[in-house]
């Protein structure tokens, strides 16, 4: 009888340090639980200060000033599809590029240029030797700008110095997908280029007239936002969100099997 009590007695001891021990990591738990959810919230209210921002920039736009805008993006998202440039001096060789993966010739130039290329437009000096195929296109470019567009002397749009594949570079020498060529006649240089990437940008702009003209002030009015699409990265509501630093998913600027078979292969930029 005493063993059987005394055996009770130790077991609701036990049972009682097993219910204080469940009660202390609820108590962790809860604990943990409240604090990632505070770090969520103050997250959170950070992102929406950007964002508000951002949005009250957007909507202080009056109605001709959004239609001149949306027109403005929608040609020039238009201009994006075809690039062309025309030169004189000392130029020789041929590139045809059906796509960067199967680009393949040779080009050794000097030459001053007039042309259309990455929303800038004007003259400038170009000298570059280039050469290859495929993957193993190398190209080195020194390019001057002279006269023309803001546009043309954006760093950012055009880098002035270049060395390396250019298929590693998705955005100043073109997208990977681009089609073209160019040919380098001794005395005369042509250069054309075709973008699928900016023709779906296009596409996606001229889907969006409607919305941008018509819809999205009364949506505006109902406490309705629609998202500004834009394919390309390149409209001026895509400029006002990398001033907020709101571009969570950054633009790719590299082309991403290039950079896996440059990490295995170890090829120098």
């Amino acid at each position: 009888m005493v063993r059987r009590v005394a055996g009770n007695g130790i077991g609701w001891i036990g049972v009682l340090f097993r219910s204080v021990e469940g009660e202390s990591t609820m108590r962790t738990l809860r604990l943990a639980g409240v604090t990632a959810l505070c770090v969520m919230v103050l997250s959170g209210c950070e992102v929406s200060r950007s964002y508000k921002g951002y949005s009250d920039e957007v909507d202080s736009w009056s109605y001709p000033k959004r239609f001149a805008i949306t027109w403005k993006d929608w040609g020039l998202s238009l201009l994006d599809i075809v690039s062309l440039e025309i030169g004189a001096q000392e130029s020789i060789g041929i590139v045809i590029q059906p796509t960067k993966i199967l680009q393949t010739g040779f080009l050794f130039n000097d030459v001053m240029k007039l042309g259309w290329r990455n929303r800038g437009f004007g003259f400038y000096h170009e000298v570059q030797s280039e050469g290859g195929f495929g993957w193993a296109y190398y190209r080195s470019r020194r390019f001057e700008p002279i006269l023309g567009t803001p546009t043309l002397f954006d760093q950012n749009l055009r880098t002035p110095l270049f060395a390396g594949f250019p298929i590693r570079n998705n955005f100043q020498e073109g997208h990977w997908a681009d089609i073209g060529g160019e040919v380098g006649l001794v005395f005369l240089d042509v250069s054309a280029h075709v973008s699928p990437k900016h023709a779906m940008g296009f596409c996606v702009n001229t889907l969006m007239l409607p919305m941008n003209l018509l819809l999205r002030y009364p949506l505006n009015w109902i406490g309705v936002r629609f998202p500004e699409l834009d394919f390309c990265d390149e409209n001026t509501t895509s400029q006002i969100k990398y001033k907020y630093d709101l571009t969570l998913i950054p633009y790719p600027t590299s082309f991403a099997p290039a950079e896996v078979l440059n990490e295995l292969w170890e090829v120098p930029y």
